[in-house]
């Protein structure tokens, strides 16, 4: 089957980047349209001949957007989509991090001080990463290899924050002595929180979902 006859079947006919969820979208709602039981054995054998025509047509369109990576203005989209959705998950992993990690609490000052911290760090980390994985999009066997293999970025969040948590939790209480008076404070290994919220950042600014995943639905 062409890819212009998959694209007919499954009315992906636009000029719009194929991306494989457009592919799957279209794949369940051709599905649903076709899904009206039978009632003679002859609208059996086409009802059943049409089925397998619109899974022909899903392969096709699925392999065929493996291999459309996006480029031009569909990249410039695409990165800037990442980096403000992307920046909204860190602000808000970032802000219950910092609250969950602070031991001294001065009202309103906590309060503007947080969300502020927050923000600084979510922006840093994200252009920082966006700027480190300037390859995976700028190059195209790497840029492919990355769309292809959404299932590392899942890996790369889920051990990322959960490393992030861990050392935060596991840190040990010490005792502050400074200009504002003895307070406690966690004593964090900054260099792995560093590399944990990294692997985080990194991840999230670079998140695919999973090619894998998306031909189970």
């Amino acid at each position: 089957m062409g890819e212009n006859t998959a694209r007919s079947m499954l009315g992906l006919s636009s000029p719009r980047l194929l991306t494989t969820g457009r592919v799957e979208v279209a794949y369940v709602a051709a599905r649903k349209h076709t899904s009206q039981v039978p009632t003679t054995r002859s609208e059996g054998a086409a009802h059943q001949a049409h089925a397998l025509r619109l899974d022909e047509a899903r392969v096709v369109l699925l392999n065929r957007a493996v291999r459309l990576t996006p480029n031009g203005d569909a990249l410039v989209t695409l990165t800037v989509m990442q980096f403000f959705l992307g920046g909204a998950v860190l602000f808000a992993t970032a802000l219950a991090i910092v609250v969950a990690a602070t031991t001294d609490y001065d009202s309103i000052l906590s309060v503007v001080g947080w969300p502020i911290a927050a923000l600084a760090i979510s922006f840093s980390s994200m252009v920082i990463a966006l700027l480190v994985g300037l390859p995976l999009r700028l190059v195209p066997a790497l840029r492919a290899r990355w769309l292809a293999h959404g299932e590392w970025t899942v890996a790369g969040v889920i051990i990322g924050l959960a490393s992030t948590i861990v050392i935060i939790a596991a840190a040990p209480m010490i005792t502050v002595v400074d200009e504002t008076g003895i307070y406690e404070a966690r004593d964090i290994t900054w260099w792995a929180q560093l590399g944990a919220w990294f692997l985080f950042a990194f991840s999230i600014a670079h998140f695919v979902w999973p090619l894998k995943w998306a031909r189970r639905l």
